[in-house]
């Protein structure tokens, strides 16, 4: 299909995308508890003619076409945020303190648009499936493992040959779009820190230890820029998790911030509570996605232009992606929905995208996915 003319027919389901996005966005819902979500999710998926899995890690949908090999999945977040929505819209959140402040109502969204478009493509030299995940902003209570590696676990990612992760970023520009560089000189050491407060004392306490960390690395200019908290969750009333990495350079970086992190979670527990931090070493980010990763930057060039085709460096927030990339050669899609003139901020009671860049979204996504599947990179039956 020519550029414009896939271009043309995105637009023309620009208005049903937005409604899908609209209709979700006012039902938001906490990981793991993502009912309504997924009966939405479902009912369209089935409509357009895949076969669905409900109550995948609990609350996910998994919906499939075709049998044929290359496997393509194509993966979307679904958990809403906790955060008191405080936009002025008709379809603002109807759920009391939660709401899509991570864009995965738009995500959701462009992902159907694109299976919308692969169900009416006939007959694919390959099959899809596409992968509706919950809880991607919480972890479980019971064994802290986010909807990715309950996903991974139930064997989902079992018979995939490739799979494509998309999300918004209101940090890129309206209409421009960008891959996540896959960059194999990173060691990222991650480290969660467990505190137990008692009597209600948890969040207190490992806010602390954040902000005791922050400032004994404000001065340590080799490695205050290596750092990054993920989250700040509260596990229980009396129990708080704290979640974070840093860049490993060597000895010397992991003694430092092993260094700093045990001095600041020492000095908030001093009166009361205590703390368990323990490490997770992630060398293995990516797995062969290189391959991946160039298929979509071109189809991004191709329809968008070299100009718009920008490079993403590791967020915070693209952490649930690497259970995925780590096992399937993969690549993280960003769509730019950002404003410059009303900048939005992920995670805030004010975030909010450009809805009229969202068919770009599902004509990125379904073109990547044809591409993949004619092109079949180091694809091995």
């Amino acid at each position: 299909m020519v550029v414009q003319d896939l271009l043309e027919r995105t637009r023309l389901l620009q208005e049903e995308i937005t409604e899908w996005r609209r209709a979700l966005h006012a039902i938001p819902e906490p990981g793991f508890a993502e009912h309504k979500t997924a009966d939405f999710l479902a009912e369209k998926l089935h409509s357009f003619g895949y076969q669905i899995k409900r109550g995948v890690a609990r609350t996910g949908v998994v919906a499939e076409l075709g049998e044929g090999r290359p496997r393509i999945g194509i993966r979307s977040e679904i958990d809403g945020y906790p955060v008191q929505e405080n936009l002025n819209l008709a379809f603002a959140s109807r759920n009391q303190g939660l709401m899509h402040a991570c864009g995965h109502d738009a995500n959701m969204a462009c992902v159907m648009g694109a299976a919308k478009l692969l169900a009416e493509s006939g007959a694919l030299d390959g099959s899809i499936k596409i992968l509706m995940q919950p809880s991607s902003e919480s972890i479980s209570e019971e064994d802290n493992k986010s909807g990715s590696n309950k996903f991974v676990e139930e064997g989902v990612l079992d018979d995939l040959d490739y799979l494509i992760s998309f999300h918004v970023d209101a940090t890129i520009i309206s209409g421009n779009a960008g891959v996540l560089s896959n960059r194999g000189d990173e060691r990222s050491e991650s480290f969660s820190i467990m505190v137990d407060g008692g009597a209600g004392q948890a969040m207190a306490i490992a806010s602390e230890i954040v902000v005791n960390l922050f400032e004994s690395t404000k001065d340590q200019t080799t490695f205050k820029e290596l750092l990054e908290v993920d989250s700040i969750q509260r596990q229980s009333p009396e129990r708080a998790l704290v979640r974070g990495r840093f860049t490993n350079l060597g000895r010397d970086t992991h003694k430092f911030f092993d260094n700093a992190l045990k001095a600041s979670c020492q000095a908030a527990t001093q009166s009361c509570g205590h703390f368990e931090l323990s490490y997770d070493n992630e060398q293995a980010l990516f797995l062969n996605c290189d391959t991946v990763v160039k298929v979509v930057e071109q189809e991004v060039v191709s329809l968008l232009g070299e100009d718009r085709c920008k490079v993403v460096q590791r967020k915070a927030w693209s952490d649930d992606f690497f259970p995925y990339s780590s096992r399937v050669p993969s690549a993280l899609l960003f769509l730019g929905v950002g404003l410059p003139s009303t900048p939005r901020i992920l995670h805030t009671a004010s975030f909010d995208v450009d809805e009229s860049v969202l068919h770009m979204g599902t004509a990125l996504i379904y073109q990547s996915v044809l591409s993949l599947l004619q092109d079949r990179p180091d694809f091995q039956n």
